[in-house]
């Protein structure tokens, strides 16, 4: 309720598409100096309708739209203002308030508090807002606070210079200054330090933020020589490497254009248009090898290629990778997806055995927004199974849960992998770690 008593609602289960309508006795406008009509209302839910506030200056016989609102307005109950006194002074007037439902049963709308007033002045009224409005006297609901998140991929190698950055805002109307001069959200061929972000919206609001680029730690030597002995070429080297990061390879499974959309799920790796998802994808032994990973390799990441992305935090997003009977947890955090490849490091790194590979992701939300989309390659075999719902008691993600839905659309997938141990090329033409059969030199 706004005012902490009763609301009036409409019943939306069972009532898809129908309307419902409220409508006041007549008022004499009259009465006020600056008449306005101020309601509370409350729009939240995946198939919300259209809410409309008609009114009626000749007993009802016409109607004319003053205020609208469609689809979800978020959980919080909001006030909507008529400003009567241009089109209806001096007028017996008649108020209607109107509801279209949607589509399926999570479309309820709450109206609550109706009163006719003096027209007060809408606005923010929260002074630390970036839209404050100080001759407010109502709140309108329309505060908002600039707020921005940012994430980063680490150069590959010691020394390289392909890093990225990304910071996102929760607002599209802003400008971005890096501290390297770049002007975009998403900014690249970075080297290994920290960049300082500037977001900047219409209202004039500044937030920052920075991202550091990290470089893996270099490789170190150690090396036992023997000298030659009177020129019988008895020398040799033993040569002990440690440290470093091998560089990174990608093996990519998928290269599709298809774009997921509301319900074309395809996988539904990041599908946030529910609050709880589950996910199972498989990838199968033959594609791996195809594609040139060995057995014994290690797979230190995994990506998705996001179109769109919702602003969704994904709460505990866990992935668990499956070779045969074990079962690996390699990435458990909070996680929001960016637009573009979205790379996911492992914990734990995970050595291939040769078989099948399934991917399992799951969060466990206490809201939702809209999707994310991605793209999706068709697979000719059911390649991904997956569970979504809102408001259960217990959580999805827990172990033994069942799955739903089947699809055979599977998304365009990275695994990151290590390209194993050292290569070594010495200045007498030798590539193997120890040399022997040296002069003095």
């Amino acid at each position: 309720s706004l005012n902490g008593d009763f609301y009036l609602y409409c019943e939306t289960s069972g009532q898809s598409l129908k309307v419902a309508n409220l409508i006041s006795s007549c008022v004499d406008l009259n009465n006020f100096i600056n008449p306005g009509f101020v309601f509370g209302y409350h729009m939240y839910g995946a198939t919300m309708g259209v809410f409309n506030v008609d009114v009626s200056a000749d007993g009802g016989t016409t109607w004319t739209t003053e205020f609208t609102k469609s689809g979800d307005q978020g959980t919080d109950w909001k006030e909507g203002i008529i400003v009567l006194n241009n089109s209806y002074a001096g007028q017996i007037i008649q108020v209607r308030m109107n509801y279209t439902s949607g589509s399926s049963f999570t479309g309820d709308c709450a109206i609550d508090f109706l009163r006719f007033m003096e027209s007060p002045v809408a606005g923010c009224m929260d002074a630390t807002a970036c839209n404050y409005n100080s001759a407010a006297t109502i709140d309108d609901g329309s505060c908002y606070h600039l707020t921005i998140a940012t994430t980063a991929t680490n150069v590959l190698c010691a020394a390289d210079s392909n890093g990225t950055a990304t910071v996102s805002a929760n607002t599209s109307n802003v400008t971005y200054l890096w501290s390297n001069g770049q002007t975009s959200s998403t900014i690249s061929g970075l080297a290994p330090g920290t960049y300082n972000c500037t977001v900047i919206d219409t209202f004039g609001c500044t937030a920052i933020d920075s991202v550091t680029i990290n470089s893996p730690l270099p490789i170190s030597l150690s090396a036992v020589v023997v000298d030659d002995t009177s020129g019988t070429s008895s020398g040799h080297i033993t040569l002990t490497p440690s440290g470093g990061v091998p560089c990174a390879t990608y093996v990519q499974l998928g290269t599709g254009t298809n774009i997921s959309g509301a319900f074309s799920l395809s996988g539904a790796i990041f599908y946030t248009y529910y609050m709880d998802h589950k996910s199972a994808i498989t990838y199968q032994a033959s594609e791996l090898s195809a594609l040139g990973l060995q057995v014994g390799q290690t797979l230190t990441s995994i990506a998705w290629e996001v179109v769109s992305a919702s602003g969704q935090v994904m709460n505990n997003l866990s992935i668990d990778i499956t070779e045969g009977s074990v079962t690996t947890n390699v990435y458990s955090a909070n996680y929001t997806a960016v637009v573009g490849w979205n790379v996911m490091p492992f914990t734990t790194p995970v050595v291939w055995n040769g078989g099948d590979i399934v991917v399992t992701t799951c969060f466990d939300n206490m809201s939702y927004t809209t999707y994310n989309t991605w793209y999706y390659t068709t697979t000719t075999f059911v390649s991904c199974v997956y569970s979504y719902q809102d408001n259960a008691a217990g959580s999805i993600c827990a172990s033994g849960g069942l799955f739903t839905y089947t699809s055979s659309n599977r998304p365009n997938t990275k695994f990151g992998t290590n390209s194993g141990g050292y290569t070594y090329a010495w200045s007498n033409g030798d590539t193997t770690e120890d040399i022997s059969g040296l002069t003095a030199g």
